[in-house]
């Protein structure tokens, strides 16, 4: 008997009660979804609370012992006590046995539902090591300034990388199992673990492809510091590409 694929999806948690009702009622028709196009693949989702102070822990705690019951599809709740952005997916990563692993934040910015195409494509060409989503298309809704700074960072990585990636900082990607430890072992543990990834990525010669999304105004207030943040990536992106 053929051995079941596995697909894990991991989605860092904190202080995330305002998107979290809106966030599940979409995870939910994308369970059935997936569960309909890929029968033969076990679909594993794993929140990883990161010292949330508000309600976030409890809603995925009872949205997980519900969904268990009801569903095929796996959910679990994990907690992280390292601060970080990074050290959430990290600690989501080593907690699941996987074939591919996908990640996206909980901020309902992402469509979920492009996973579909996306995990068709990762099957389609088993040589892929990273397959990430590009935020900025027309109608893309983040807000100007970081529009801007996304632009800048992109730009910088493609002049040092030589690479035709337009978007460094994208939240929503699948990984394959064989880059996974790499993944893991990155340094980073805060918001500049996404491009430390794109980085680590292109230095590497990672097959990578990009896929465009519809990219949505967030529920709640943003973690990132423009100033702060921006200098952290600007760091990471030399460290990478000169060390």
């Amino acid at each position: 008997m053929t051995k079941a694929r596995v697909f894990s999806l991991v989605i860092p948690c904190y202080n995330e009660e305002k998107a979290i009702p809106s966030f599940l009622t979409e995870l939910n028709a994308f369970t059935s979804e997936f569960a309909q196009n890929f029968p033969e693949t076990n679909l594993h989702i794993t929140f990883v609370n990161n010292n949330s102070k508000d309600s976030s822990e409890s809603l995925l705690q009872v949205y997980c012992q519900k969904k268990n019951k009801e569903s095929l599809t796996q959910v679990f709740l994990i907690n992280e006590f390292i601060q970080g952005y990074g050290s959430s997916l990290k600690a989501g990563f080593k907690s699941q046995s996987a074939d591919h692993y996908a990640f996206l934040d909980l901020d309902n910015t992402y469509p979920l539902q492009k996973f579909i195409l996306m995990y068709r494509l990762m099957l389609s060409q088993s040589e892929l090591h990273m397959l990430m989503t590009d935020r900025f298309s027309a109608t893309s809704q983040m807000p100007k300034l970081r529009f801007l700074g996304n632009h800048v960072f992109a730009m910088l990585v493609r002049f040092l990388f030589f690479t035709q990636i337009s978007d460094a900082c994208s939240g929503q990607r699948i990984l394959s199992f064989p880059v996974i430890d790499q993944v893991q072992n990155l340094s980073e543990n805060g918001l500049n673990f996404s491009i430390q990834l794109t980085c680590h990525a292109l230095k590497n010669k990672w097959n990578t492809k990009v896929v465009p999304i519809q990219y949505n105004a967030r529920t709640g207030e943003s973690k990132l510091s423009i100033v702060k943040d921006g200098f952290m990536f600007l760091k990471i992106v030399l460290q990478t590409k000169f060390f």
